[in-house]
């Protein structure tokens, strides 16, 4: 990675859908024309209650092909250790996990007025086992208590993309044309969710559901930035894309050694989503302390959902007969999205600005078997959610660049939620709408060099997020006008510190931490009251270094303390009785050589 952005706040105007609340934005290093360079980087780490180390390595190597042309190629292995073990089973360690990638790119630059840059990324993961966790979360060590077979999962990625920039008059040109293939296959015990059912078909009670979903997406965007005199800067542009999502699910019942006893129901479904859009951006500079940036986009989407049901369950529990073919439902729709953002430099190194945003992310059809299912209790449609962001902030970098600080203060609406549920059976999912919300707080960020070699850095974030209205009563999730926002804590903060320092002329060593604080969540909307409560957490990570030359030793020991932090689970989820918790203390070390 060459770096990653963090865009605060609805980005629906330049990014579209689905970026509704922010986006992290990951920019991959670009091949260099300028020399040969390298990376090669081993590293081990264990894992408090694990059995088994993990390693890591990786290399990357920029290779120039004369003054127009070069490549990089860069790769990696890594295999995490588990630390939860399986008292059905037997197994020790079951959520292991091992990940292999390599990223490839060429960029062409022929003249300075012109440039293509490729490039392929792909990524296998392989999960051996579930990594949820039974019971109490503070438990000596973690365990669960799933039937064999279940928990794994497999996922190939890949990604392609081609980058066209050239310089045509006084118009800057950008096209970016990207396909993406997604392959996800995965096992879950389905036991505690639909023994019941199968009992009725089968002997027993033992279940499995066997998924697999794919992604096909292919995307074109095209941005113009034409050069209107020294104060306007305008960007305007347009993009579409086409993503077929087809999926399977099969719920299979199994006897008490783990043998297929037969099915019990098989769901195929087809999902597409076509998207048309165009906006633009423009700044003016009024002088040179005060501009004001405008912006929109108008989106066209289309989607629509097929499905297949066939099996015992569908006969006995669903929209039967065997096999029940579901018409094709579709849905149409068009929202448009703004930004108006003024800023003015109180001073060459401070500023302050004011931001009003919105986003969006989009609505679709749910599966006619699921809305026949519900008796008119599941709708056959749901609606966009949106949100609107209303900002102010001061960012500055003050007492000859010791403090540098971004402080906002924010409000924001959130309307039409959408909540995912599941129809009583617990097979077939759905989405619905629910009411309004409202998240208001204070940001604020800090980041000081008060002597040579050390740096201080932190930030904390005051917030109140709560629904503003009752969930409709038509709906199968309750929510209640003050109940919190799922996963939202009042207060969250971190500190870190580093000290760099000169241990002879040619090595140079490094250490420090960061603590970090969650408040008390809640975990997502149920069909009652009942909500779980996800407790506050602090998390200690401490790291030291020693670097000579090309070469370099990193150390580091996650979660000091051994926290055994929920990140999510329990009431309201697919296994009630399930955590997912942070990984408890990890210490590892890695050596690397640039050249």
């Amino acid at each position: 990675l060459e770096r990653i952005e963090v865009l605060r706040g609805p980005q629906g105007t330049l990014y579209g859908a689905a970026s509704m609340g922010g986006l992290l934005k990951y920019v991959t290093v670009s091949p260099s024309l300028d020399h040969i360079a390298g990376r090669v980087q081993a590293g081990l780490s264990g894992i408090s209650g694990g059995s088994h180390l993990g390693y890591d390595v990786s290399a990357a190597l920029n290779l120039p092909a004369g003054d127009r042309l070069a490549f990089r190629v860069s790769g990696f292995a890594r295999s995490s250790p588990g630390f939860i073990d399986n008292v059905t089973t037997g197994q020790r360690d079951v959520n292991r996990a091992d990940v292999i990638g390599t990223h490839l790119s060429a960029l062409w630059r022929p003249s300075g007025n012109f440039s293509v840059k490729l490039s392929a990324l792909f990524q296998k993961n392989k999960q051996f086992g579930s990594p949820n966790v039974l019971g109490e979360p503070g438990l000596a060590h973690p365990r669960q208590a799933f039937i064999a077979g279940s928990g794994r999962l497999d996922r190939t990625f890949a990604a392609y993309s081609a980058t066209v920039h050239a310089k045509l008059g006084g118009i800057d040109i950008t096209s970016i044309t990207g396909y993406i293939n997604n392959n996800f296959d995965s096992s879950v015990d389905y036991t505690s969710n639909i023994g019941p059912l199968i009992s009725t078909v089968f002997p027993g009670e033992l279940a499995i559901d066997r998924t697999w979903l794919g992604l096909n997406k292919v995307s074109q965007e095209l941005r113009l930035a034409p050069k209107i005199g020294e104060r306007i800067v305008w960007l305007i542009g347009g993009f579409y894309t086409h993503e077929s999502t087809p999926s399977r699910d099969h719920y299979i019942s199994l006897d008490a050694n783990g043998g297929v006893q037969g099915l019990f129901a098989q769901l195929k479904a087809s999902v597409t989503y076509a998207e048309w859009a165009g906006f633009t951006d423009l700044t003016y500079r009024f002088s040179d302390r005060f501009d004001v940036q405008v912006g929109g986009r108008i989106s066209r989407m289309a989607q629509s959902y097929s499905s297949i049901d066939t099996g015992p369950y569908v006969d006995l529990f669903g929209n039967g007969p065997s096999p029940s073919i579901g018409p094709k439902v579709r849905s149409h729709q068009t929202t448009f999205t703004y930004l108006f953002s003024p800023r003015f430099k109180v001073t060459p190194d401070i500023m302050l600005y004011a931001r009003l945003a919105s986003g969006y992310r989009p609505g679709g059809p749910n599966a006619a078997n699921a809305t026949a299912m519900g008796g008119g209790a599941i709708p056959a449609s749901y609606r966009s959610d949106k949100t609107r962001n209303y900002e102010i902030g001061l960012k500055g970098d003050v007492l000859d660049h010791a403090l540098t600080f971004d402080a906002s203060v924010y409000y924001i609406d959130w309307a039409d939620i959408q909540i995912s549920s599941t129809t009583p059976t617990s097979i077939i999912s759905y989405y619905d709408n629910g009411g309004s919300a409202k998240s208001q707080g204070i940001e604020l960020t800090l980041q000081a060099r008060p002597t040579d070699g050390l740096r201080l850095g932190g930030w904390v974030s005051l917030n109140k997020a709560v629904l503003t209205e009752d969930f409709p009563s038509s709906s199968t999730a309750y929510g209640a006008r003050g109940d919190r926002v799922p996963f939202n804590s009042r207060v969250s903060a971190s500190a870190s510190a580093d000290y760099d320092m000169h241990l002879t002329d040619s090595v140079t060593g490094s250490i420090g931490g960061t603590v970090s604080y969650v408040g008390k969540r809640f975990e997502t909307f149920t069909s009652t009251p009942e909500r779980q409560v996800l407790p506050a957490y602090t998390l200690v990570n401490l790291r030291a270094g020693l670097a000579s030359g090309p070469w370099e030793l990193s150390l580091y020991l996650n979660n000091a303390t051994d926290r055994r932090a929920v990140l999510g689970g329990g009431v309201g989820t697919l296994f009630p009785d399930y955590f997912n918790i942070i990984q408890p203390r990890t210490m590892g070390f890695s050596l690397a050589r640039t050249f």
